[in-house]
């Protein structure tokens, strides 16, 4: 009998001892992040408390999570904001799946070497998420992001400063503003003409200011990324002045852009019936020229300027 209890005591001792080294893996907690916010097909075999231990995945001999491999997966969902927390990743491949969203902030990660997200549906990257301070991700060589639908304007300086990218991938988004004209003979780009929505096809040539407002109008309120350099498509004659704007029943669930006022033309603006919240800008009380704003039927609150 003492025998047996001494038995079972040993069986629950182990197991507790496997249990608490799993979870003092540093980046255990991150990893369930991750499986909680994919989609995971059962061929996978993420079941196993120690991540170590799941498919596609790499850790070093201390427990630290090195390479991420899930290409070709048939994976869907969206990455979790804490990814960043993994300090020793150095290979993260997550191309030809259905992801979405953003792609989180990996500032940081100072040991990345290579990132190839192609052919996903990734929509967007926070301001702090990667391009804004790309030099911090020192080890960086190979960052692909085609075939997505990433939106906003492409920092160049930061990508031109780089000391060890090589290869860079952009093509097939939705990015907009200049096509950017790159400075770093090490580096080889893939941005085929015409497969993003750049005001121009001419290296590094500034957009009309107009189209710039446009840019930044959109991108605050959540609105289709805006193509072309032309601000008035419908406009006749040379004076192409912006004279009305009707945002109306889009969807919208931004922000009203202060930057409305910046077109000094503008009589009449519509973003009725969308969900945008917040307040009313007061900058829009600034152009002499609007004559009718029409707000309804959205999520505003607070005073009417």
């Amino acid at each position: 009998m003492r025998a047996i209890y001494l038995c079972v005591s040993l069986v629950f001792v182990l197991s507790i001892s496997v249990s608490v080294q799993t979870q003092s893996r540093p980046d255990a907690a991150v990893m369930q992040d991750l499986k909680a916010s994919l989609v995971i097909p059962k061929h996978l075999k993420w079941s196993d408390p120690d991540a170590c231990q799941w498919s596609h995945v790499i850790c070093s001999d201390n427990g630290q999570l090195t390479n991420i491999e899930l290409q070709d997966q048939n994976l869907k969902g969206t990455l979790p904001p804490s990814l960043e927390k993994l300090s020793s990743l150095a290979v993260m491949h997550l191309e030809n799946n259905q992801l979405m969203g953003p792609i989180p902030s990996l500032v940081g990660l100072r040991y990345l070497q290579v990132v190839i997200f192609d052919n996903d549906s990734f929509s967007y990257m926070p301001p702090d998420a990667l391009f804004s301070d790309i030099c911090s991700l020192s080890s960086l060589e190979d960052l692909s992001l085609g075939h997505n639908k990433l939106t906003g304007i492409f920092p160049v300086s930061s990508f031109d400063n780089h000391p060890k990218l090589t290869t860079l991938n952009l093509t097939n988004n939705l990015l907009q503003g200049p096509t950017p004209r790159f400075n770093n003979s090490k580096l080889t780009v893939d941005i085929r003409t015409g497969s993003n929505s750049f005001c121009l096809d001419d290296l590094g040539l500034a957009c009309d200011s107009r189209v710039n407002i446009l840019f930044s109008i959109a991108e605050s309120m959540g609105a289709e990324s805006w193509k072309g350099n032309d601000p008035c498509p419908t406009c006749l004659g040379e004076i192409r002045n912006i004279t009305g704007i009707s945002f109306q029943i889009l969807g919208l669930s931004g922000n009203i852009s202060s930057n409305f006022s910046m077109l000094t033309s503008l009589k009449y603006l519509i973003v009725s019936n969308n969900s945008l919240p917040g307040t009313i800008p007061s900058e829009l009380t600034t152009p002499s020229s609007l004559q009718t704003l029409d707000v309804s039927n959205n999520h505003l609150h607070g005073r009417v300027p």
